[in-house]
């Protein structure tokens, strides 16, 4: 793992027409190439934040119903290995708030071992702060971007942590660590507003065909 370099990814850096090929290119080959037998186990922690609103909440569920199923059916993903939290308890999927948050990494902490992969997708809104510390909004009290690295420091194996929310851009510089891959949606502190982002990345993985231009 120390020599493994580590790989960040503005979405918005990217030229209008390269962004999802290369963000699919870059995804495939973390998640599907990894399933060789010498590469270790894949494990996976899927958030949906606050919604702030019934048309959010449903897309947020739809597309983190989509890319569950898509862990689950194409590339093996375990219901061990697989926690996904959402804005409601129900149908197994458990409350995405601070303390669940920090339950799941706990647990991934005391399992992973350095020849495994961890790959985070949070889903929802976010907010800055200051220019230099962002936040993705929880249910409940939220989990800043310096609060995530902290909580992933610990964890032995490789990481893809991919914020696409908005103001994600700070996730870029805290979470940047030998060994990982870091994606956010925007490229500046200043863009706050919804971002479209979730919606390509989820549908790409569920159907290749969808950025065949």
């Amino acid at each position: 793992m120390d020599s493994a370099p580590a790989v960040g990814v503005a979405v918005r850096r990217l030229p209008r027409l390269t962004r999802v090929p290369v963000l699919l290119a870059i995804g495939f080959g973390l998640l599907g190439g990894i399933a060789r037998a010498d590469a270790g186990d894949r494990f996976a922690l899927i958030v949906t934040g606050a919604s702030g609103g019934e048309q959010y909440e449903q897309k947020y569920v739809t597309w983190r119903t989509a890319l569950v199923t898509t862990l689950r059916d194409t590339f093996g993903y375990t219901p061990d290995t697989l926690f996904v939290l959402g804005e409601s308890d129900v149908d197994g999927v458990q409350k995405s708030t601070r303390e669940n948050v920090q339950r799941a990494l706990g647990d991934l902490r005391k399992r992973m071992t350095k020849d495994d992969q961890l790959l985070v997708v949070l889903i929802g809104h976010g907010t800055t702060l200051d220019g230099e510390e962002a936040k993705f909004n929880l249910v409940g009290p939220d989990l800043s971007a310096t609060e995530w690295g902290d909580l992933l420091k610990p964890i032995r194996g490789r990481v893809v942590f991919v914020n696409t929310s908005s103001a994600s851009f700070p996730f870029l510089r805290k979470l940047a660590a030998r060994g990982r891959v870091v994606l956010t949606a925007t490229d500046s502190s200043a863009q706050q507003y919804e971002t479209v982002f979730p919606e390509f990345f989820v549908c790409g993985f569920a159907d290749t065909a969808a950025d065949v231009d």
